[in-house]
């Protein structure tokens, strides 16, 4: 697609909207805002951050604002941080019950990785394409099954038997 400063001037737009009302100020992202910059949901989500994440990633690129750039590479270290609990204090599940994989997160993880690999060290990037293609074919992948793939399984890599599952 060709460049153009409409588009980047919108981005612009967006991003500043983001960078002001888009977090509670330790950039914990909430899912939803009003257009006036109210929240609408509360930051329960780990796909907020990501797609926060991305966005900033994209815009450090497009303008070379090192301002953006650390918005993402900050955002992308809270989102690692939450990967065995994505959605903290709002996980609704009751503890001991159901606790599933599920395919979501290394999806986004590689896609959020080719989308900020422009900030990210070569090594890093290469163990996490690795770390996301092992959990996608060895874990979700199921050539059993007429080779489709599942949305979750048990913690062990199990397929479960439940809604879910």
């Amino acid at each position: 697609v060709e460049k153009r400063q409409e588009w980047l001037d919108c981005a612009v737009q967006g991003g500043e909207f983001l960078k002001k009302y888009g977090h509670d100020g330790d950039y914990n992202w909430y899912f939803s805002l009003d257009r006036s910059g109210r929240p609408l949901v509360e930051p329960y989500n780990i796909f907020s951050y990501t797609f926060a994440t991305m966005a900033f990633g994209q815009l450090s690129l497009a303008t070379g604002s090192q301002e953006y750039a650390d918005i993402a590479k900050k955002t992308f270290e809270i989102i690692l941080s939450k990967v065995d609990n994505p959605k903290g204090k709002w996980n609704k599940l009751h503890p001991g019950t159901r606790n599933l994989k599920n395919f979501a997160l290394p999806m986004i993880l590689c896609n959020l990785a080719l989308e900020i690999e422009h900030l990210l060290d070569p090594g890093y990037l290469e163990q996490t394409m690795e770390t996301c293609i092992h959990e996608v074919m060895d874990v979700f992948y199921r050539p059993e099954l007429g080779g489709i793939i599942v949305e979750n399984v048990d913690m062990d890599g199990n397929l479960v038997d439940c809604f879910e599952g």
